[in-house]
C-alpha cells in the first residue's frame, strides 16, 4: 500500500493524504510520512483512540488500525535538496512563522535590509530544516554570519556563535557517511549589517599530503636533528628549524611538488613560530607569487591560496615569535581541495585555524648565495 497526493491547497497550506485500501496501522502511516518529510504538526481523525499527532517522531495515541485518510497540516513539504526556511519578527525563533517557504540554499547578504515579507529589517531570526545527500568523506561546513548562527548536522550542534558580532566565518570539518544527512540552521538579526550565509564542500584526503617527503631546501638549519627534511616528513614529532640568530633575518624554506594542483597549505608551527610569513608558489623555484599574513601564537593553521598549479611551495619567515631567536615548524602540507567528491583517508585538518591574507597578492624573488645575500648555511636538498 503507498500514499498518494489527493490534494494541495497553497493558500490554507494543508495536504490530504489517501491510503489505496481501507486500513493502515500507525507505524505504517508514521513511515509514509517520514518518506515524504511531512515533519510539522499533523491531525488524524479515524475516530476512538486513534487521534495522533507526528513532529518528526512518532508521537501517538495508540497503534490500533486506523482508517483510509488524514489531513496533514504543513507549511511546507519540501524536497529533498532543500530547506524549509521559516522567518519570525522576532530574535528568538518565537511563536509562529511570519512566513515560510522552500529555499535550494542559504546565502542572504542583506546589508541594512531583511527579507521583508512581513519581517522587519532587524530584530527577526531564521530557521531552516532540510535533507541533503552527501558522499562518504569529509566536508567543511562553513557557517558566516551578522549576527547569531548555529548549526547542527544530523542533531549535532557543530556551530554554536549565538551573539551579536559583524561579519564572521566559522569553518569546521566533519567526516560524513554516504547517504542523506539532516542540516539545520539558525539564525538572528539583531541590527544593522545582516548576513546569513551556509555552505559545506568535500575536503580532499583522498590524494593526500602532496608535499609529504618531497624534496626540501632551506636557508640554514639548526642542525641535523632539525634538518630541513623534517619539515615535511610526515611526523609531528619531528620539525624543522633555522639558526638562531641574536639579530632578526629572513628565512626560507620550500619544496619540490613535482608541478601539482594544488589550493590549501597547512603549517603547523612550534613555539618558534613566524609572527609575519609569506606563502607562495612558483614554477622556477626562484620567483614566489602568494601572500603575506600575521599570527600571534603556534599552532596549525590552513592558508587557503586558491587554486594553482604549480612545481615548488615556498615560505619566507620574517618576524619572529617574542619567544625566539630562530624559526621552527613541525609540519608543512600541501593539498588539492576543490572539487572532490570525496575524501578516503584519514582527516588530517581537525583543528585548524583558518587564516585569511595580509595584503594584497604580491611576487618575490629568492635570494641567492653571495656578497650581498649570504646565506647562512647552502641549500639543503634532500
Amino acid at each position: 500500500t503507498q500514499w498518494t497526493v489527493a490534494g494541495l491547497d497553497s493558500s490554507k497550506n494543508y495536504l490530504t493524504l489517501m491510503t489505496v485500501g481501507s486500513q493502515q496501522r500507525i507505524d505504517f502511516i508514521v513511515q509514509q510520512l517520514q518518506s515524504l518529510r511531512v515533519d510539522t504538526a499533523l491531525k488524524f481523525d479515524g475516530g476512538g483512540s486513534s487521534q495522533f499527532y507526528y513532529d518528526g517522531q512518532a508521537k501517538v495515541a495508540g497503534s490500533r488500525p486506523v482508517a483510509s485518510a488524514l489531513l496533514v497540516f504543513s507549511q511546507h513539504v519540501c524536497n529533498s535538496g532543500q530547506y524549509r526556511a521559516e522567518y519570525y519578527n522576532n530574535r528568538t525563533l518565537s511563536g509562529s512563522p511570519t512566513f515560510t517557504r522552500c529555499e535550494s540554499g542559504i546565502n542572504y547578504d542583506w546589508g541594512s535590509g531583511g527579507p521583508g515579507n512581513g519581517v522587519g529589517n532587524d530584530n527577526f531570526s531564521v530557521r531552516w530544516m532540510g535533507r541533503f545527500t552527501f558522499n562518504t568523506g569529509t566536508y567543511k561546513f562553513i557557517g558566516r554570519a551578522d549576527d547569531g548562527i548555529r548549526l547542527w548536522v544530523d542533531g549535532n550542534n557543530i556551530i554554536d556563535a549565538w551573539r551579536d558580532q559583524g561579519a564572521t566565518e566559522y569553518p569546521v570539518n566533519r567526516v560524513m557517511s554516504a547517504g542523506e544527512h539532516e542540516v539545520k540552521v539558525e539564525y538572528y538579526e539583531n541590527g544593522g549589517g545582516a548576513v546569513a550565509q551556509v555552505r559545506w564542500e568535500a575536503v580532499n584526503t583522498a590524494s593526500g599530503n602532496l608535499a609529504l617527503n618531497r624534496p626540501a631546501y632551506a636557508t640554514s638549519q639548526e642542525s641535523a636533528t632539525n634538518s630541513v627534511t623534517k619539515g615535511n616528513d610526515g611526523n609531528t614529532g619531528t620539525r624543522w628549524s633555522s639558526q638562531w640568530s641574536a639579530t632578526a633575518r629572513d628565512e626560507w624554506w620550500w619544496t619540490d611538488l613535482g608541478t601539482k594542483t594544488f589550493d590549501r597549505v597547512v603549517v603547523r608551527w612550534e613555539t618558534a613560530y613566524a609572527s609575519q610569513h609569506f606563502i607562495g608558489w612558483s614554477d622556477d623555484g626562484i620567483h614566489f607569487t602568494g601572500y603575506w599574513y600575521a599570527i600571534n601564537a603556534p599552532g596549525a593553521y590552513a592558508y587557503n591560496l586558491g587554486s594553482h598549479t604549480a612545481r615548488y611551495v615556498g615560505m619566507l619567515m620574517r618576524q619572529r615569535a617574542p619567544c625566539c631567536g630562530n624559526y621552527s615548524f613541525w609540519e608543512l602540507e600541501a593539498y588539492r581541495t576543490a572539487n572532490v567528491a570525496s575524501a578516503q583517508t584519514e582527516n588530517t585538518e581537525t583543528n585548524v585555524t583558518e587564516v585569511t591574507p595580509d595584503g594584497e597578492l604580491v611576487t618575490l624573488t629568492l635570494p641567492e648565495a653571495g656578497p650581498e645575500n649570504k646565506l647562512f648555511l647552502p641549500l639543503v636538498q634532500r
